[in-house]
């Protein structure tokens, strides 16, 4: 009887335990899919290499620590982020060609010395948004240290070229290391 009794507490948990986490299970299929800001990276300054950012409102977010690299020598910081997916191949670059400080906001648009490009590449076609196609945009160093090698910080811009789809990257981030 002490045995009977045993195996139906044990088996009363048991229930117990699962039927919990099934509701758990449940309510967290329940909640709402991320929205594509959330789905960025959040804006570090540690060297965690993330770099993301939103291309005409969609989630565009490196997918490992290779995808992005920042390289600052000689005054000049170029960083290079791409993702190649089965129907996205895609690329941003962005470059400060004399020298950066940090708090600083660099225009894209109307100095020479400051670049943002995108390229993309699809089946039908080629499109490379060259620095002289920016039409706006910023770039904004948050952090730079120089005994860590980290460079983190926002950027947006927009760039069109012809025959190819007007670009509007917004909300950028990225936490390198160089």
């Amino acid at each position: 009887m002490l045995l009977k009794n045993f195996n139906m507490k044990n088996n009363i948990r048991f229930t117990f335990v699962l039927s919990c986490i099934f509701v758990l299970t449940l309510l967290q299929s329940c909640e709402d899919p991320q929205t594509e800001l959330e789905k960025l990276p959040p804006a570090t300054q540690e060297g965690k290499r993330t770099f993301g950012c939103l291309v005409n409102g969609k989630a565009w977010v490196t997918e490992s620590s290779i995808d992005a690299i920042a390289l600052y020598e000689m005054a000049v910081l170029q960083i290079s982020a791409g993702i190649e997916e089965k129907d996205r191949d895609q690329g941003i670059t962005l470059a400060i060609l004399g020298g950066i400080t940090q708090g600083m906001s660099y225009d894209l648009s109307l100095d020479p010395e400051y670049e943002a490009k995108f390229g993309w590449i699809r089946p039908e076609r080629i499109c490379t948004y060259d620095d002289d196609s920016t039409l706006s945009g910023r770039l904004t160093i948050t952090k730079l240290d120089a005994s860590k090698f980290i460079v983190a910080g926002e950027f947006e811009f927009i760039t069109v070229v012809q025959d190819c789809d007007t670009i509007k990257v917004t909300d950028g981030r990225f936490d390198l290391t160089y």
